[in-house]
């Protein structure tokens, strides 16, 4: 059964095929960030891997607030899988950085990739969950 929570203007949705898609709108705080996060990780852990999309081409800005959440995030976590969709090539090459810093980093291992549309998206998602099954 497919679920979906409001935090904000943003969305965080799981689908029957359990791929989680958190939509991001307008400007983006850090109650905001815990809470979009918190859905995320609480579901990486219970279920010991997690494959989702990101659409930021709708996010406006980010509070340094929320960045510094999303920087204290703990680094024990299972590996994942993530689908970015971005707004603009330039936005592509700051989140391109900042992911392999992250797994650089991190313990964990960020499996991604960057689409244009959900459709392809969600196909790659299912492709890496039978890869890794």
């Amino acid at each position: 059964m497919a679920t979906l929570k409001q935090f904000g203007q943003h969305e965080v949705r799981v689908d029957n095929d359990d791929i989680m898609t958190i939509v991001f709108r307008g400007l983006l705080d850090a109650q905001e960030m815990q809470d979009i996060l918190r859905e995320h990780d609480d579901k990486l852990v219970a279920d010991g891997d997690l494959y989702s999309i990101s659409d930021l081409r709708g996010l406006s800005s980010v509070k340094p607030g929320a960045r510094h959440v999303l920087g204290a995030r703990t680094k024990n976590l299972p590996g994942y899988c993530v689908a970015y969709m971005v707004p603009t090539f330039q936005a592509k090459l700051f989140l391109e950085v900042l992911l392999r810093t992250t797994n650089l980093l991190m313990k964990v291992k960020v499996h991604y990739r960057f689409f244009d549309a959900v459709e392809p998206a969600r196909e790659w998602l299912l492709e890496m969950r039978r890869n890794r099954r």
